[in-house]
């Protein structure tokens, strides 16, 4: 099994039973944000399992450790791995508002940003993680497409230097014209999922 946990970005991983339309929607989440799975932790659509944490950013994850520890001490079984979900809204929004703010390179805050990540989710090296990239939903704006690079390029680096898998369909999304959103902000399972699957079988996963 695969443990995503994140914003909700992660329901691509529920495959049919994502909601294709109003993510945010209180009648497609029954439970609140902080509360786990809304199928209480079982799978809709195997080997995922999803886990919402509500809106969240990559820079800010680490506050919701205590919600990460307790969804693993519940769920994780010995084999499974975990994959969080997160960073969207960084690339798109904050990251490029910061460098205004901030009068510094939206590169140099795209490698804190992702350096800061990539150190609270090493924490779960234990669990089999597998490190995965959102990619934003628009990259429309010079400094959203390059913090987007950025963060990607960043992980991919990380990943690399402590020997994890890593999962991204940066370069895709920005070759192949497809309509890849279901709802103008979330990566629609039925496009997405599958180059993701098979992104983990061909790392043997």
């Amino acid at each position: 099994m695969i443990h995503c946990i994140g914003d909700s970005h992660s329901f691509m991983f529920r495959g049919p039973a994502a909601p294709l339309m109003g993510y945010h929607a209180a009648g497609d989440l029954k439970t609140p944000p902080g509360v786990l799975d809304p199928e209480g932790g079982s799978p809709v659509n195997p080997p995922f399992v999803v886990h919402w944490l509500g809106p969240r950013t990559a820079y800010n994850f680490d506050r919701r450790k205590a919600v990460v520890d307790e969804i693993l001490r519940r769920f994780w079984k010995e084999g499974d791995r975990v994959l969080f979900v997160a960073g969207e809204i960084d690339c798109r929004e904050h990251l490029p508002k910061q460098s205004k703010n901030q009068n510094k390179p939206v590169e140099c805050l795209a490698r804190e940003c992702m350096d800061k990540f990539f150190n609270f989710i090493c924490e779960y090296k234990k669990y089999g993680l597998i490190v995965y990239f959102v990619v934003p939903t628009t990259m429309n704006g010079d400094d959203c497409r390059r913090a987007s690079s950025e963060c990607n390029k960043r992980l991919a680096e990380r990943a690399a230097l402590d020997n994890l898998p890593f999962i991204s369909l940066y370069e895709e999304m920005c070759t192949i014209t497809k309509d890849w959103y279901c709802d103008g902000t979330h990566l629609d399972y039925r496009i997405a999922l599958p180059l993701v699957e098979e992104k983990l079988k061909g790392l043997g996963i």
